[in-house]
């Protein structure tokens, strides 16, 4: 994944997107988490970007639980301090987890980044990586609601074009939430559940996820004016009427949990 992810940690804006993101999603993770993580012992943190949830958790269990935090870029989470959380660099396809080790797994807005192969070899792992009776929570985006809200031109040009270029140049899915039930129950996940959220992003509120989407967007900007999907130009105006009220959608965060 690490050679078509497009943003890496390297990249001086990125702990700011990940800020951002973890604002917005945070929220109805704890939500869900909460009861999922009553009486837990041990506890996995799959791609852990920024650290938010795993610290959330390593203050949520109780001594003497353990919380591991994995992630392919393990920078921002090594800013952390709990004596209850161990830090990782893992790559959840290509490395398997310790089995049977985990009440509680939960991953978030990763497995769509993957390839199917190495994304069933990544459920694979996080299933395996439970104790008997474990719980596992993944959430997983659908881009659909923010691809189709309605917006001015060039502004839909910009958003479109940046999902396409990202999808032509790296393995992810963005439709992935609507298949993450389907491809966890054929691993062999039961008495599973589902939920899904999403709601509009207000320019100037971080926790509804403008920032993240603005710093994607820029992000990408010199690939897709050099692949003559828009000019400079356009892309200004667009930037211009994000800035603005438009009503644009959240990525729909599909999320299914069960037990091993």
């Amino acid at each position: 994944m690490s050679s078509t992810y497009f943003f890496q940690e390297a990249w001086p804006e990125e702990l700011a997107r990940l800020t951002s993101l973890e604002a917005a999603l945070d929220p109805g993770t704890k939500a869900l988490l909460e009861p999922l993580s009553r009486n837990a012992k041990t506890c996995l943190e799959a791609g852990a970007g920024a650290g938010s949830i795993a610290g959330w958790l390593g203050e949520h269990i109780p001594p003497p639980g353990r919380v591991l935090a994995c992630d392919i870029q393990t920078k921002f989470l090594e800013r952390m301090s709990n004596a209850q959380l161990e830090i990782r660099r893992h790559d959840i396809a290509a490395d398997a987890l310790p089995a049977d080790s985990f009440d509680l797994v939960h991953v978030r807005w990763t497995l769509f980044w993957l390839a199917p192969a190495s994304r069933a070899a990544a459920v694979a792992h996080l299933l395996s990586s439970l104790r008997p009776e474990g719980r596992l929570l993944v959430e997983e985006p659908d881009f659909a609601p923010l691809l189709h809200s309605p917006m001015p031109a060039p502004l839909d040009q910009v958003i479109t074009e940046h999902a396409r270029l990202i999808s032509e140049r790296s393995p992810v899915d963005v439709t992935y939430g609507r298949r993450v039930y389907a491809d966890l129950t054929a691993a062999g996940l039961r008495d599973t559940r589902t939920a899904a959220r999403t709601h509009v992003i207000e320019p100037g509120r971080t926790e509804t996820g403008g920032a993240w989407l603005r710093l994607a967007l820029n992000r990408i900007r010199p690939d897709m004016v050099r692949a003559g999907m828009v000019t400079e130009a356009a892309f200004d105006v667009a930037l211009r009427q994000f800035d603005e009220p438009n009503g644009l959608v959240f990525p729909l965060t599909m999320a299914v949990w069960g037990q091993k």
